[in-house]
């Protein structure tokens, strides 16, 4: 299950008109898989995954190496993202001021 009170944190900026990004590396890649053998997890998290939508939260990335170590591919994906090489993650890190994390 995704962590509700840092997701919570996301949502208040984005309401408040920040641009957020959101990065899932590791065994967060897992939050994005469709078919997760977690059926109470999966639900929650479907349903928060979706708000980024609604809170126009777009720039969404995961890391590539994370999906490959885990044999993903954005076909498992429960919605749009774009993959970053993990030498790119520091440069993104680095063009925001807060950093949020789990």
């Amino acid at each position: 299950m995704i962590d509700s009170e840092l997701f919570d944190q996301m949502l208040t900026l984005a309401a408040f008109d920040q641009a957020i990004t959101v990065l899932f590396v590791d065994d967060g890649v897992y939050r994005l898989n469709r078919e997760t053998g977690e059926p109470v997890s999966t639900m929650e998290t479907a349903g928060l995954l979706e708000l980024l939508a609604f809170y126009d939260i777009e720039s969404v990335w995961v890391e590539e190496e994370s999906l490959v170590q885990r044999d993903m591919n954005l076909d498992d994906a429960r919605l749009s993202v774009r993959t970053m090489l993990r030498e790119d993650v520091a440069g993104l890190l680095a063009r925001h001021d807060v950093i949020l994390g789990d």
